[in-house]
């Protein structure tokens, strides 16, 4: 027993050097999820204080009062700020800059919004306060009373924002995860097998369980220094800070890239090259950054998009971290089924894999 722990140890301490000489695998596990963290980041700056902001110009000369009465309406609403501006063009400009969420111009006639329409995502939610703040600036110049008060109460979690920007961590750590476990098979192993390494370990008494056991086990510390990474820095910079339930975070990163280590082997028994094997699992990680809800919700994909992330493990990695760190839809008893599957998916993918996968070509 001793001198297979001796042997597992040597061989993972021996990996793990390897990975940090490797820069293409410390760019996708290190520094491809904080890259898109200072991307999306500053971009989503701000969204997470559930404030929209709002520009607003009288573009009339007519003194109606509805001025001041809009004023009131968007004042006495806690999701809305506003600035006047003294100009249609300044108007314009603050929303193409993203100084403000959308435009507010006082006609005769009524209002005209204006919206950036690259802000896909919350457009929709912009168009609701919209509606909501005329139909209350309406009901108060027809003298109308409100008959039913509506008290809304969040019972997402404990999160006092879960904006875009609370939202998108958590799928940036399962990026860190996916990179971490998708390419280990896809890439190492096949790059050993073709440069013989394997054909010679199958030729000594190492244990091939052993080593498989090893090089699973030298991507796990790259896969908690990603996750962590991504939490410093995202703190350092953008303030955020999550209810993290550390005794489930800490065996769930285990748990995500060991199930995405599963997906990287099953690539390998359609492959014959490393090169082949590497581009494979490029594209397989492209569509799940795209399909798997990793920036925003998977909701907003078309349904036919939507379908398809019902079939990608990150979909589901994403899930459950966001469960964890308090941002998440999930039940724990979601949480817990989803989490059961995946381990159970990928410890038969693991076992057909192990006895399929050729040590030598």
């Amino acid at each position: 027993m001793k001198r297979i722990l001796n042997q597992y140890f040597r061989i993972t301490k021996t990996l793990c050097f390897n990975f940090f000489r490797d820069r293409m695998a410390l760019f996708f596990v290190l520094a491809l999820p904080l890259i898109f963290m200072i991307i999306f980041g500053f971009l989503y700056a701000g969204e997470g204080s559930g404030q929209f902001r709002a520009a607003v110009y009288q573009n009339t000369a007519a003194d109606n009062g509805i001025y001041g009465e809009l004023l009131d309406v968007i004042s006495a609403r806690e999701s809305l700020t506003y600035r006047e501006v003294s100009s249609f063009e300044e108007g314009q400009k603050m929303v193409r800059d993203l100084q403000a969420d959308f435009f507010i111009q006082l006609q005769e006639n009524g209002l005209e919004v204006f919206y950036n329409p690259v802000r896909i995502e919350d457009n929709p939610a912009l168009e609701q306060q919209i509606n909501s703040l005329t139909a209350e600036l309406d009901r108060q110049r027809a003298g109308l009373q409100e008959l039913i008060a509506v008290n809304t109460v969040n019972e997402a979690g404990s999160q006092e924002s879960s904006g875009q920007l609370e939202f998108m961590f958590p799928g940036l750590i399962a990026l860190g995860l996916a990179s971490a476990g998708l390419f280990v098979f896809a890439e190492t192993f096949m790059s050993y097998r073709e440069k013989k390494v394997l054909k010679r370990m199958a030729a000594s008494p190492m244990d091939r369980k052993i080593f498989l056991i090893s090089l699973m086990s030298s991507r796990l510390p790259m896969a908690f220094l990603s996750s962590l990474l991504v939490l410093g820095v995202g703190r350092m910079l953008f303030g955020i800070t999550f209810v993290v339930s550390w005794p489930l975070f800490v065996p769930y990163i285990l748990v995500g890239t060991v199930v995405m280590m599963s997906f990287g082997a099953l690539i390998t028994l359609f492959t014959s090259t490393a090169e082949s094997a590497s581009q494979v699992a490029s594209i397989f990680l492209t569509i799940m950054i795209f399909f798997s809800g990793i920036y925003f919700p998977r909701e907003f994909l078309p349904s036919y998009f939507y379908r398809i992330s019902f079939l990608l493990p990150l979909s589901y990695i994403g899930r459950g971290l966001r469960f964890i760190m308090d941002v998440g839809e999930l039940s724990g008893a979601q949480f817990l089924l989803e989490t059961i599957i995946l381990l159970a998916a990928s410890g038969l993918i693991i076992y057909i894999v192990s006895v399929r996968l050729r040590w030598v070509e």
